[in-house]
């Protein structure tokens, strides 16, 4: 194993738009973990110098390859987020002493077994709520550096609930979303699209429904009923502004969300997840295009159908998409416990993409909240 005592970083084609921050992000890196003297600008390999060449090969399958050179390592990423995850891989296995850095032995490449790597970052005035933002964009430089490729974050719904001292949900869900831009990630949003603020009138709020132990129903905000015509025009409002907020940022990808909070027991909506929220989802979906146009919407089916007494909402979804799927990009399910078992027995409603909602915290857990998390 070679051993070097110092360090240049050469970005291929220059500090171009591609490459972007990560040759900044790999001098940091190392800065911070040694002694050794970094620099990052092309130049000829001097006695005891590390070269590492970063590249983006965009026409190269996703993923990453690591290369020898004759004096350091050459790193290849199909974008920016995967150069920065064959960044981490050489970081992982580098060892750094106080004066001196000698590079891991694997050679090869690598590709991710799923195009979609996302967290979920919930502003529930928690870490993500409170932070400074330079340990958020820390924190978000190493979910790339292991390969996190999409951040989603919830946005502000109407009005905000966040504790004095706190940024507010919308200052906080933009810095998570530049903090993703800025590494090469993509962005979205997780909306509980019938979501709407204590101030809501009275005459469009949602009716209660069956419900489990843990609740399904809303914690914050208040529910409005979109089978009333001036509770889906009140909500499609609130819906607009919260695309706009991210309009200068742009979005991948909308979530939307049925429970936790969602739902109304009413005639017309109820089972919630087979009527009254593909009602308000197609009013999401129509209205996250005319914005943003590439963005795709994915329908969540999060908790269908957990009661005992079966609601039939993923039958019911399946027999709305069998009718029309075109709106819906893919679908993204799981629930408080087991997967749930329709569209692994029965094949996923229309046909679409499923994704997973890793189940953020608390998967059987009881009581509520008190066994702190679970990570998935």
């Amino acid at each position: 194993m070679n051993t070097y005592h110092r360090v240049r970083i050469i970005a291929e084609g220059g500090h171009n738009a591609t490459v972007g921050e990560v040759p900044a992000i790999l001098a940091r890196r190392i800065r911070q973990r040694s002694a050794v003297p970094v620099q990052v600008a092309a130049g000829p390999a001097q006695a005891g110098e590390m070269q590492v060449h970063l590249a983006i090969a965009p026409d190269s399958a996703e993923g990453f390859r690591i290369e020898s050179r004759e004096q350091g390592v050459r790193i290849i990423g199909s974008g920016q987020a995967e150069l920065l995850a064959g960044v981490g891989r050489f970081l992982r296995d580098a060892r750094l002493g106080e004066r001196e850095i000698a590079p891991g032995t694997w050679r090869g490449e690598s590709s991710p077994d799923c195009p979609v790597r996302g967290i979920y970052c919930a502003l529930n005035n928690n870490w993500y709520s409170w932070a400074p933002r330079e340990e958020i964009e820390q924190y978000v430089e190493d979910l790339a550096l292991w390969g996190i490729n999409t951040i989603v974050t919830y946005p502000a719904m109407g009005e905000e609930s966040t504790p004095d001292g706190a940024p507010g949900r919308r200052e906080r869900s933009r810095e998570l979303l530049q903090a993703a831009r800025r590494v090469g990630m993509k962005t979205g949003l997780l909306i509980s699209p019938n979501t709407g603020p204590s101030s809501a009138p009275e005459d469009i709020r949602a009716e209660p429904f069956p419900d489990t132990d843990p609740p399904r129903r809303g914690f914050a905000g208040t529910l409005i009923c979109p089978s009333r015509l001036e509770g889906l025009a009140y909500l499609s409002g609130l819906l607009a502004q919260s695309l706009d907020d991210y309009r200068d940022l742009g979005l991948d990808y909308v979530v939307s969300f049925p429970y936790d909070c969602g739902g109304c027991g009413c005639r017309q909506c109820w089972p919630w997840g087979a009527r009254g929220y593909l009602k308000i989802c197609r009013e999401l979906a129509g209205l996250t295009r005319q914005r943003y146009p590439h963005c795709q919407f994915l329908l969540g089916t999060w908790c269908f159908d957990v009661r005992e007494e079966c609601d039939g909402e993923w039958e019911g979804l399946a027999r709305e998409l069998a009718r029309d799927a075109g709106w819906v990009d893919a679908i993204m399910a799981d629930a408080h416990e087991d997967f749930p078992t329709y569209p692994l027995e029965l094949g996923v409603p229309g046909g679409l993409p499923l994704l997973n909602f890793a189940e953020i915290s608390m998967w059987g857990r009881f009581p509520w909240g008190g066994y702190g998390a679970n990570p998935l």
